[in-house]
């Protein structure tokens, strides 16, 4: 009976965890979903706000001055249309001036020293044609990580603003980014040709993307971490991409705590539905045993027997019959000219036998 109880108890059970780690499972990916697309397009509207910055700078006229006529009397303000004064200054390294065929005439800025060897002049993005400004891939330069915002500097001399700017969260940056997508949860930005990745923070290893379309979300297993949800999402007009990736584990767990309370309300039907088969069998076998004992002792002779059972049911209506058949067996046995009398003299009769008298 307990193991048939048990049965029922984790039947259903077991087909309400499945459904329920679907539905969990499912509700992560549609917020994985929804987390990723607010990061793109925020990363797109950041990368879109740097561009007009840096189309606006370009349009300095001390910088078409200066690719026009490069010299002394044009140098100080072209220097000075290049200082960087917008918000984030923290972030910029260096602003650089160069021209069409790809040489840098001007550098300032507190990184402009380390940033003059990073790359080939040539290998600088050049706004499309059509477009003022664009975005360059990230380039790794020590632990940081780093990219390069270009505006087109019009006149009869193009050239172009090249602003570098460090990629790094703040720290209040990075509390909004827990909040948003949790503290289990990894975030990963890099080239959409995965040559560079960061976890805004520095340079890392590269993320282990899934497999699929952009904007699909699938599994892969990170060693010592055990299986992510994640996605990878290109940043439109960028070259850039972004990964989200939410540890299965925490998203899995109000499934177990499901199933432990699952578990726990089986083993208490267990226990109360075998207390109450003791009982029930208490009930019915004790008198049960009670009435077959009685039954065997009067079956023997012994009609002074009774049935101790006193119930109003089936079991008490066969207890009473029973003593009563005793109770009027021994009375017959004990009337003159009764069975019992009738033993007696047939005992008597038999000491008298031959030799007797």
């Amino acid at each position: 009976a307990g193991g048939l109880l048990l049965l029922l108890a984790i039947a259903p059970s077991g087909a309400a965890y499945r459904q329920v780690r679907r539905v969990v499972v499912q509700v992560a990916s549609q917020r994985l979903v929804a987390v990723s697309r607010q990061l793109r397009d925020l990363l797109r509207t950041q990368s879109e706000q740097l561009a007009r910055q840096a189309d606006t700078t370009a349009r300095n006229a001390a910088l078409g001055r200066y690719l026009l006529a490069p010299g002394a009397s044009t140098r100080r303000a072209a220097l000075a249309a290049l200082r960087y004064g917008g918000p984030q200054p923290e972030q910029v390294l260096a602003m650089e001036l160069w021209d069409d065929a790809g040489r840098r005439l001007l550098a300032t800025g507190p990184g402009a020293g380390r940033i003059a060897g990073l790359e080939a002049s040539a290998q600088f993005p050049r706004p499309a044609a059509g477009d003022s400004s664009a975005v360059g891939e990230f380039r790794a330069l020590g632990d940081a990580v780093v990219y390069r915002v270009v505006g087109r500097v019009p006149g009869p001399h193009a050239g172009f603003l090249v602003q570098w700017r460090r990629l790094t969260g703040t720290e209040r940056s990075r509390d909004q980014l827990t909040k948003l997508i949790g503290s289990s949860a990894e975030l990963y930005v890099g080239n959409a040709t995965g040559s560079l990745w960061t976890n805004l923070v520095g340079v890392t290893a590269a993320p282990p993307v899934p497999g699929g379309p952009p904007g699909s979300v699938g599994t892969y297993e990170r060693a010592g971490a055990g299986t992510y949800l994640a996605g990878a999402w290109p940043i439109p007009g960028t070259p850039w991409m972004v990964q989200v990736g939410f540890a299965r584990a925490p998203v899995l767990a109000p499934v177990f705590l499901f199933v432990r309370g699952l578990v726990v309300i089986a083993l208490a039907f267990l226990l109360v539905g075998l207390l109450a088969a003791w009982l029930l069998s208490r009930r019915i076998t004790r008198p049960l045993l009670q009435l077959t004992e009685a039954a065997d002792a009067i079956a023997a002779g012994d009609l002074s027997r009774r049935v101790a059972v006193e119930r109003a049911d089936e079991l008490g209506r066969l207890a009473g019959a029973v003593d009563t058949m005793a109770a009027r067996g021994e009375a017959s046995q004990r009337r003159p000219g009764g069975q019992g009398a009738q033993a007696t003299q047939g005992r008597d009769a038999g000491q008298e036998g031959p030799g007797g008298g």
